[in-house]
């Protein structure tokens, strides 16, 4: 976040979701040796994480996404932005307006998302955004308004969600839901059971799915992929054939050849 490495962390304080934010901090070892690593001279080390900043939201929080100077924290209120500068969170999406027109849109958008599950806010391009549901999904530009009227709907109820453009994948107990990220289009289903999200891909945006860093930044912690591979979106789910044995999959974006 601004080009910086940092590590959030959340801890409940009774209504209240605090959030840490640390910031690793790389340092040349002053030991020649390492009692893990062996000979540690020429290499820096991670010597500590420093204290960056934090900031807390009075609900309970499920999880967050990072964009390059504000965040999208999913609660129990729904979705609430922020920017680390002013920590003062707006709802997303809007769902008020004085037109009207409009009004009455957004009041249908309104009774569907009530009481749904937010699962995150992904980011489509330089000018919208997707915000996923439990059970649907709604298209809003920068600002949080709604920016088209369509309600994108899911097939099963998604207990969490990710975007490896161009495609929003939807995690449910008994199938992994493949959506058109862009136009809603179901484009592919897998079927499981107990299935459960590991990694999100880092939640590739427009351009970014060869990405393999998670970032340079000021203190120079440039994390890289395994051999600065593309990051990837990976699940678990259980094994088919042996009850009490898991699979890892791990999905690779396919070409027109394949």
């Amino acid at each position: 976040m601004k080009d910086r490495v940092l590590v959030f962390y959340q801890k409940r304080d009774g209504i209240n979701s605090i959030f840490k934010i640390l910031e690793p901090v790389l340092q040349k070892s002053a030991t020649s040796r390492s009692r893990w690593l062996g000979n540690s001279s020429r290499r820096g080390q991670t010597e500590f994480f420093r204290e960056y900043d934090e900031f807390y939201i009075p609900a309970e929080t499920y999880g967050l996404n990072m964009f390059h100077s504000s965040l999208a924290v999913a609660t129990k209120r729904g979705l609430e932005v922020l920017t680390l500068d002013k920590k003062i969170t707006w709802g997303v999406p809007n769902l008020e307006s004085d037109e009207k027109e409009t009004r009455s849109r957004l009041e249908t958008i309104a009774s569907r998302l009530k009481d749904l599950r937010p699962l995150g806010m992904f980011r489509l391009s330089e000018a919208e955004f997707l915000v996923a549901f439990s059970e649907c999904a709604v298209y809003v530009n920068k600002l949080g308004d709604v920016s088209r009227s369509v309600i994108m709907e899911f097939v099963g109820r998604a207990n969490s969600a990710c975007l490896y453009y161009p495609y929003l994948i939807l995690f449910n107990d008994d199938f992994v839901e493949i959506r058109d990220a862009q136009s809603g289009r179901m484009k592919q289903v897998i079927a499981g059971r107990d299935i459960r999200m590991l990694d999100d891909g880092g939640n590739a945006q427009p351009g970014q799915q060869a990405a393999a860093s998670l970032g340079g930044g000021i203190n120079g912690l440039g994390v890289q992929g395994f051999h600065n591979a593309p990051r990837t979106v990976k699940f678990a789910l259980q094994h088919p054939e042996h009850e009490k044995s898991y699979v890892v999959v791990e999905m690779l974006m396919r070409t027109e050849q394949q």
